[in-house]
Parts: C-alpha cells; structure tokens; sequence
C-alpha cells in the first residue's frame, strides 16, 4: 500500500534590497570665532547581520574649511573637497543599531576670526542588504500503526530555480 502525502509549497530565497533613509532635508554647520554649531544626526538598523554595505549621501549646497564627519563618535571624514569621496562608505565595524553621525566644520589656518562653514542637503543613509529565507520546516506525522508496517520512506521534491545561473546548496534532512 502507497500513502502520498503532499507538503506545502517552500519558496528559498535570497537577493539584495537597497533602503535609503533620508535624515535631514537642510542643516548648517559651522565654526567661528563666535559660533560653534554642529549637527547630529541618528538612524536606525534593526538587523545589523542583513546589512552588507551602507553609504552616506548628501549634496553640499555650501562648503568653506574642512568638513569633518564622525560616525558613532569615531571620524569617517575630514576634508574639504568631500564631493570627491560621495557617496561615503560607512565602516560596518562602526555601525550599531543606534547610530549617530556627528557633522561640523573646521577652519582651515590660523586666523582666529577665520571661519568654516557648510551648508549640507539632502542627507541619506544607503542600506544594502540581503534579504532571505535559506531554511524552512515541514513536518508531516505518522501513525503508530502506518510506522509498524514502514518498509521504507521516500522524499520527491522538485528544485525549481528562476535563473539558470543560480547555484547554491540544498539539505534535506
């Protein structure tokens, strides 16, 4: 005697997403002989193990001095030409949950009544991340009475992938 019993469908999977999280729409930093203003900015990650890159992008509307930028207190940027360097890579051994980007400029030279300043728009986080579903269960019971009679069992299972280019390993156990 043969008992099919059919187990629902498992779709795995994985593939990358990209998430930009804006910040700020506008904000000014300086630093003068009479103002010290900075700008701190947070974000959140839920799951830092998803996440394989992240990136800061913003568009400088004005720019006088250094620019420094610090991520979770330790500094990721310090210069004027930053243009060059956007978007900037974040170092994921920085990165948190809670993160805090810290913004402010710097003089450049001696003169004590110099100043830097910067006008920043726009500012976005960039999250790459992976998104996936690598391991499902199904579970199917049998009888006490079917078990004492079980020659033997078998799995049928058909691999359906999207791309032939697709290559990865499956277990069944």
């Amino acid at each position: 005697r043969v008992i099919n019993t059919p187990l629902a469908s498992l779709n795995l999977f994985s593939y990358g997403d990209i998430s930009y999280e804006p910040l700020a729409t506008l904000f000014t930093v300086e630093k003068s002989f009479f103002r010290n203003q900075q700008k701190e900015l947070d974000f959140f990650i839920q799951d830092l193990r998803t996440v394989e890159e992240a990136e800061l992008l913003f568009l400088v509307k004005k720019g006088k001095g250094d620019l420094v930028i610090e991520l979770n207190g330790e500094e990721i940027f310090h210069g004027d030409t930053v243009d060059d360097y956007l978007p900037l890579s974040l170092p994921m051994s920085q990165l948190a949950n809670t993160n805090t980007l810290t913004f402010r400029a710097e003089k450049k030279g001696i003169n004590i009544f110099g100043s830097g300043i910067y006008e920043l728009k726009d500012v976005t986080v960039i999250l790459k991340k992976r998104v996936e579903n690598n391991q499902e269960v199904r579970s199917f019971v049998v009888s006490s009475a079917d078990l004492s009679n079980l020659r033997s069992m078998t799995l049928h299972f058909i691999v359906n992938c999207f791309t032939v280019q697709e290559q990865s390993r499956l277990l069944v156990a």
